[in-house]
């Protein structure tokens, strides 16, 4: 992990971005939402609305219509979604003491019934203590189990024993389709406007957001994943602050978590872009989470493979424009003791196709280590069907 803080901070100082830390992908510049600038702490106006919800995150109940559906969601969602403040120790002024201060801050997720949160790396980064504000006003230390600034996803534990005001369980991303619904809940702006409820659509997936920077294994500049994990692309408002909150579907059930916005397109003369917002999957999140708190390694198919677009397989001379190219296997790994051969194109797994909205690399972060997958093959034109167990995924 330490080797991946000190690339990842590297990486950083040299991005090429036009202000601020930012991503771009074919000119467009991402800016991740962390609040840089403190905020005074404010409690909630109103917090009537929990007494209908239990810490254990009820589920809801059937809605006639798609308001109440909305309502449902937030009602069962919202008491789960804390504000996470990032304070270091600095100083207010140059003559001043040093103490700690709000050096940022972001939101979060309660998602296990066990007091664990979910929030981006980028909100909890470097901070000397990590504080999470609840919706009913009570402030308490969390501890950080882990982080992974590649995916930007942290988890927190909240004080044991500490009473949950709501837990909002995390969704099979995999299933998600452009258009369905979903509600985007966080602090932006801070304390401020705790909790705020925005909506939208699930405006596509399998998003990459690109920058140009540095990369530090073959020393060359090129274009590199902010984000190194397919992306849900949302227009749901989110802003400043809306760092580390869910993205939720009618359920009240978790889909992503919003990392970072796209506010210009430096093509087109540094035009305005409005409801370009983009979510980590929570299928990578739930991963992360069986590895760091219970030890339960997510699965490996021991391959390199390139996802097919139509244009890679027009330059390649590939009949088929939707899969995965597998360019290398790991000796002993589970895809050479599946038969799965340099060339292959895999193009289903368990059943569902790989295509502009799913990639493979997104699909198998639901298996685990040990368990089974069905892998639908293009063998030079040979359909092969292969049964494969999965490996366990090596971390760094």
């Amino acid at each position: 992990m330490n080797r991946f803080l000190t690339t990842a901070l590297a990486f950083a100082l040299l991005l090429s971005a036009a202000v601020g830390v930012g991503a771009a992908s074919g000119g467009l510049t991402a800016w991740w939402l962390l609040e840089r600038r403190g905020a005074a702490e404010t409690p909630p106006a109103d917090a009537t609305d929990l007494a209908a919800t239990g810490a254990g995150g009820a589920l809801l109940a059937t809605s006639t219509t798609e308001d109440d559906a909305f309502l449902d969601a937030v009602r069962a969602t919202r008491p789960a979604v804390v504000t996470v403040l990032n304070l270091r120790f600095g100083r207010s002024s140059p003559f001043a003491p040093v103490k700690l201060i709000t050096a940022g801050s972001g939101s979060g997720v309660i998602f296990d019934a066990r007091g664990y949160v979910a929030t981006n790396a980028h909100v909890v980064h470097e901070a000397s203590q990590i504080e999470v504000l609840f919706i009913d006003g009570r402030r308490v230390q969390a501890t950080l189990v882990n982080e992974d600034p590649r995916y930007d996803v942290a988890i927190l534990r909240l004080p044991e024993g500490e009473k949950l005001p709501a837990v909002a369980p995390l969704a099979d991303s995999s299933q998600l389709e452009p258009g369905m619904r979903v509600l985007a809940i966080g602090s932006p702006l801070g304390t401020d406007y705790q909790n705020t409820v925005t909506t939208g659509i699930i405006a596509g997936l399998n998003r990459r957001v690109k920058q140009q920077g540095f990369d530090l294994r073959t020393f060359e500049y090129r274009s590199l994943d902010v984000v190194d994990v397919p992306l849900i692309q949302t227009d749901a408002a989110i802003n400043v602050g809306n760092s580390g909150g869910p993205l939720i579907d009618l359920k009240g059930e978790v889909v992503g978590l919003n990392t970072l916005v796209v506010r210009r397109d430096q093509n087109a003369g540094s035009a305005a872009i409005e409801g370009f917002g983009f979510s980590v999957p929570s299928n990578l999140i739930q991963a992360l989470a069986d590895s760091w708190i219970d030890g339960r390694p997510r699965g490996d198919l021991g391959l390199e493979a390139v996802e097919l677009d139509p244009s890679f397989a027009r330059e390649h001379g590939l009949s088929r424009a939707a899969g995965a190219v597998v360019q290398r296997l790991t000796a002993g790994g589970a895809g050479e003791q599946g038969d799965l051969k340099v060339g292959d194109i895999i193009v289903a797994v368990d059943g569902q196709p790989l295509n502009i909205d799913r990639a493979l690399s997104d699909l198998l972060w639901r298996y685990r280590a040990g368990e089974r997958m069905r892998l639908d093959v293009d063998r030079y034109g040979q359909m092969v069907e292969l049964e494969i167990t999965l490996g366990a995924w090596a971390e760094e």
